[in-house]
């Protein structure tokens, strides 16, 4: 399965657990946003971005992700650059990082990461259970 097929399984995981806690959910026509899912419940919207967790550390007990931002490719010749960018409260609400595999998710709110390149955090942190 390549990058983008593993991405959208995990936008779709994402957006079951949030229609099973009662939210409607929107996906956004083409590439235009900095958001993957729109989620509302009570009148109340987040824009949400997911990606794809690793976990790190000697005793892999840590979370980490970053913000690779695939549109944001450059192609130059025959070299590929990749544009890591934070996001901007401007952008999202949330960063829903989730494990392949396993499925665990964290909720990051976009304060937390606002203009970072990646996160690392604990397994115990940021744990999604609205």
């Amino acid at each position: 399965m390549n990058t983008s097929r593993k991405g959208k399984l995990l936008e779709l995981k994402v957006l079951t657990r949030f229609y099973e806690k009662g939210y409607d959910v929107a996906i956004p026509f083409g590439t235009q946003e900095h958001w993957d899912l729109l989620c509302w419940k009570n009148n109340k919207f987040q824009r949400v971005q997911v990606k794809t967790a690793k976990l790190r550390g000697v005793k892999k007990d840590r979370v980490y992700i970053d913000f690779l931002r695939s549109k944001d490719r450059i192609e130059n010749q025959k070299t590929q650059t990749w544009n890591y960018k934070g996001y901007s409260q401007d952008e999202i609400d949330w960063v829903i990082a989730v494990l392949p595999k396993t499925y665990l998710m964290w909720a990051i709110p976009v304060s937390a990461i606002a203009n970072k390149r990646s996160l690392t955090f604990g397994l115990n942190d940021y744990r999604f259970d609205w």
